[in-house]
């Protein structure tokens, strides 16, 4: 469960985790409105810095390892792409 309580069944559950620790810990509100479809790295509003941290903080509340040969921008170019690639992660 996460911090509201809530399990991280699905790629939903994950993306809006995802968000959450982005829009609470990462990105400043008053200037990025970040969206599920939003390109975080293009956009400004999150740095490969960030990503690592965002990667430790997910790895740790779901259970699952990210291998460095799969920390490339495809899988984490959105936080829908990055939900679902976690997700991926915790069925497999």
């Amino acid at each position: 469960m996460d911090a509201a309580g809530q399990t991280l069944h699905s790629a939903e559950a994950v993306e809006a985790f995802v968000l959450d620790y982005l829009r609470s810990e990462v990105v400043d509100p008053d200037e990025h409105d970040l969206g599920p479809e939003d390109n975080l790295l293009t956009s400004g509003a999150v740095d490969s810095v960030a990503i690592m941290r965002l990667i430790g903080h997910v790895e740790g509340r779901l259970s699952v390892t990210v291998p460095p040969a799969e920390m490339v921008p495809a899988n984490f170019r959105t936080v829908r792409t990055m939900a679902r690639y976690l997700h991926g992660l915790r069925a497999g």
